[in-house]
């Protein structure tokens, strides 16, 4: 509910992340999803609990959907936590379950591994496999999030760029379409530029809100 509010208050939430810790056991796999993803959402910081929550999920791995695998990769990913191991695990589940992914599902998975760097061969092939399998139902914001995750992964797959420029393109010259702009996401995701002390600043979009970050 806080989340969804965008309402931050840290002494609340760090009540909350204490008791989400005290309980870890009793959690069932949507609740500590839930969790992770308001966090995330909420760009709220607690290292404690982002150090718990991993192992916790690795023990009921099998138990998540493709929504779940995909909003843990997400919430880890915009927090920018490592996590080796639960990416693998994530990897792992979402190739056995790439059938069932949506092409939402696909394209925030893969923007999550790229947006982290985990480069996992096997996972990227399966969901290349399914972009293609399900091109006719990709929004140009799943397009965008896909290939930027391809492009930062330097994921070299020369018909699955042409088959989702074409959808693009096919979408774009429909007079109904209404989020153009995002196709422009992916040329854009690796950008970066120097702030006034010379520093470089790299830009990407967050594919739950659609926000530009920094």
């Amino acid at each position: 509910a806080l989340s969804r509010q965008e309402i931050h208050n840290d002494a609340l939430l760090g009540v909350l992340a204490a008791r989400l810790r005290e309980n870890l056991h009793r959690l069932q796999p949507h609740h500590l999803v839930t969790a992770c993803k308001a966090f995330a959402h909420l760009r709220y910081e607690n290292e404690e609990f982002w150090t718990a929550a991993p192992q916790k999920i690795l023990s009921f791995r099998t138990q998540l959907n493709p929504q779940q695998l995909q909003t843990v990769a997400w919430a880890f990913a915009v927090r920018g936590r490592p996590g080796t191991q639960l990416y693998l695990t994530i990897a792992h589940q979402a190739q056995a379950l790439m059938p069932r992914f949506k092409p939402v599902h696909i394209a925030i998975t893969v923007w999550s591994f790229g947006k982290q760097g985990y480069q996992q061969p096997a996972l990227l092939t399966a969901a290349a496999a399914a972009m293609r399998a399900n091109m006719d139902r990709f929004t140009t914001r799943n397009i965008a999030n896909a290939l930027w995750g391809f492009a930062r992964l330097d994921w070299k797959d020369e018909a699955l760029y042409k088959e989702a420029a074409d959808r693009a393109a096919a979408i774009l010259s429909d007079p109904e379409g209404r989020d153009a702009v995002q196709v422009v996401d992916a040329a854009t995701g690796r950008e970066a530029y120097r702030d006034s002390e010379g520093r470089l600043v790299h830009r990407w979009r967050d594919p739950g809100t659609g926000k530009v970050m920094e």
